[in-house]
């Protein structure tokens, strides 16, 4: 079966603990907020940095097997759905969040770091982080960058 393959596969780049295939974490990876459904992952990957990240994309494209980006899985549009047999690619250990540059007014994060952690990093410069979710606390960068998430914070700047 091209999934089992695929599977062994990501466990040797990855870490048999990083890659989810038992029931419960299919069907947990299988929702979002939107409570949609669409199917069933073969399998989720926990890549610890963005190389692993690539390495568990680069081999579903090998294998031909479909990947879904997953932040925090709040999103109400079921942006993070994936279809059956595709491998979820859960952002949420990717959570590296350099120093804040007040003079460009930039910083760099990685897909899971948490809305919240920006604008906490950036309010000792007098900034914040714009886009505002209702889910602030729980939201993550990926998931704002998918999705085109905003909040009331963004009708004055912009997403």
């Amino acid at each position: 079966m091209k999934s089992d393959d695929l599977i062994s596969a990501l466990r040797r780049v990855l870490g048999k603990d990083a890659v989810l295939t038992d029931a419960a974490s299919r069907a947990v990876y299988a929702r979002d907020a939107s409570h949609l459904t669409l199917g069933r992952p073969c399998c989720i990957c926990l890549p610890a940095n963005p190389e692993e990240a690539r390495r568990a994309i680069a081999l579903c494209a090998e294998h031909g097997v479909a990947f879904v980006a997953r932040g925090a899985g709040t999103g109400l549009a079921g942006g993070a759905l994936p279809p059956a047999g595709a491998v979820v690619v859960a952002t949420s250990r990717l959570t590296r969040l350099d120093t804040v540059d007040p003079f460009t007014r930039r910083v760099r994060a990685e897909a899971g770091v948490r809305n919240e952690d920006v604008s906490r990093r950036a309010a000792p410069h007098g900034l914040h982080f714009a886009p505002d979710p209702s889910s602030q606390a729980a939201a993550t960068i990926g998931g704002n960058v998918a999705a085109n998430a905003g909040g009331p914070h963004c009708l004055k700047v912009g997403v």
